[in-house]
């Protein structure tokens, strides 16, 4: 409790009234951004140094992972295979390839037409009993055989006349398409090893040398907004209702108190930052602030993050519904 009390002591008094404006303590604070990889690599170069000024998109480091190479590789082969594939059913069968499917079935109608007659012979043989009945049965299987050969040659000189059927070619770029998905989410993990700035900055310092191996969530470096500093100070309650969005506002350093830094009030806290439990009363109420954020907009450079700094807060006045009704 006793120190509750000394916090808000000294919180009211970093705010104290100045007749017609508020003047408030605060530090001056910057937007900070990590440059954060999606994937594990190694360090390999970092081409900004600290205090560097950085645009959006400009690239600040660069990582390298031993597997990717020979993992990029494979996918390309997977796409080319997949691409070789398609291109094959869809130019149908090769003149060549027909001939000899040809010349196949050929040679399978000749068999055939060889092993009927020889199988018409030893029967007529083994009505004569000049032959065993092994031996028929023989010359019928073979006749059989022959004749099953003879079908498939024309078989497989039918659909290589009629080329590939449309299931078959739709398999056929399905399997292309997931071959290119496939190769482009390697692609997109070796993008990822190149780390670029994502807004305009300068570097703070570097959490990684070169070598280090960063895991993936790691950042390697961060950057601060210092074109647009601000600064949060925190108002008792009864002077809220005096400020407004897009107020001016003035902040001074203490090392230049005679150049003040221009700035406008861009939030405020729709909360107290403290609320005593029970019900309020006029003391408790005079212990709830609340948090205002000012945007400065230095001209020179001076403002910097970390630097203390008094803000003043012009008041405008609130008119009471009878003030309203007097002044008409």
């Amino acid at each position: 409790m006793h120190r509750i009390a000394l916090l808000l002591s000294l919180t009211i008094m970093a705010c104290s009234p100045e007749r017609d404006r508020v003047v408030a303590q605060g530090t001056i604070e910057v937007d900070e951004t990590d440059v954060i990889p999606t994937v594990r690599g190694r360090l390999s170069r970092m081409l900004v140094a600290e205090g560097d000024l950085v645009r959006a998109g400009d690239t600040v480091a660069v990582l390298e992972s031993s597997t990717l190479p020979d993992d990029l590789a494979e996918r390309r082969a997977r796409v080319a295979r997949a691409e070789a594939e398609l291109r094959d059913l869809q130019l149908g069968a090769r003149p060549e390839e027909i001939a000899r499917a040809e010349a196949g079935l050929r040679g399978a109608a000749a068999a055939d037409h060889r092993a009927a007659r020889d199988l018409e012979r030893m029967e007529a043989l083994g009505v004569a009993d000049a032959v065993s009945r092994q031996e028929v049965d023989a010359a019928r299987a073979e006749a059989a055989a022959a004749r099953g050969r003879k079908d498939a040659a024309e078989q497989t000189l039918h659909l290589l006349r009629a080329g590939a059927t449309r299931d078959e070619l739709e398999g056929a770029r399905s399997k292309l398409a997931e071959a290119r998905a496939y190769l482009a989410q390697g692609e997109a993990t070796d993008g990822e090893l190149t780390l670029v700035a994502p807004v305009d900055g300068v570097v703070l310092p570097h959490y990684f040398r070169v070598g280090e191996v960063v895991e993936a969530g790691e950042p390697v470096i961060t950057t601060a907004d210092a074109s647009h500093p601000w600064v949060r100070v925190y108002v008792n309650q009864r002077y809220v209702p005096s400020l407004r969005i897009g107020g001016a506002a003035e902040a001074t350093l203490d090392g230049t108190p005679d150049r003040p830094v221009p700035g406008r009030i861009v939030a405020i806290n729709h909360k107290a930052e403290y609320t005593p439990r029970v019900a309020l009363t006029n003391d408790e109420r005079a212990d709830m602030m609340f948090g205002v954020k000012v945007a400065l907009s230095p001209e020179d450079g001076a403002v910097r993050a970390g630097l203390p700094t008094t803000v003043h807060l012009p008041l405008r006045v609130v008119e009471t519904p009878r003030q309203i009704a007097e002044a008409r």
